[in-house]
């Protein structure tokens, strides 16, 4: 499996909420330091967790799935994009 991650300029909890809102058929559960995203398959597309951006500010590190491995994970890579888009206006150059 495949990942990349960004650095986002809102909390781990304001970026599952704004996933929430705008990926379908994403299930969030709070894990150790943030929350994982996965489909309703089960299949694990993404976690938050906090960071510290460049400006030594308070943020999250999100980190989604992009690789295509099968049809299953296809839908996966596809899901693991769109949580990145739905923090796009957010991101911050690490």
């Amino acid at each position: 499996m495949r990942y990349e991650s960004v650095l986002v300029a809102l909390t781990p909890t304001a970026v599952r909420d704004r996933i929430r809102k705008r990926v379908e058929g994403i299930r969030s559960s709070k894990v150790e330091d943030g929350f994982e995203f996965r489909t309703n398959s089960g299949l694990l597309v993404g976690t938050v967790s906090p960071a510290t951006l460049p400006d030594g500010s308070t943020g999250s590190r999100l980190r989604y799935r992009t690789s295509i491995l099968s049809a299953t994970a296809a839908h996966a890579g596809r899901t693991g994009k769109e949580l990145r888009e739905a923090v796009s206006k957010n991101l911050v150059r690490d």
